[in-house]
């Protein structure tokens, strides 16, 4: 299944923090958030597409 850690033609993308993962999602993305300690305050955006 893709997600937001693979890019195009499956290039591996890693974000350095949540925030900015969300940030680049695009309609039919996932992320995949790996087990550890975020510290950061994260803003989920009513974005069309994005959404159920």
């Amino acid at each position: 299944m893709p997600h937001a850690a693979q890019g195009i033609g499956g290039q591996t993308v890693v974000y350095s923090t949540i925030s900015t993962a969300i940030a680049a999602l695009k309609s039919g993305d996932h992320i995949v958030i790996t087990a550890g300690t975020y510290r950061e305050t994260l803003r989920f955006p009513m974005r069309a597409g994005l959404y159920d």
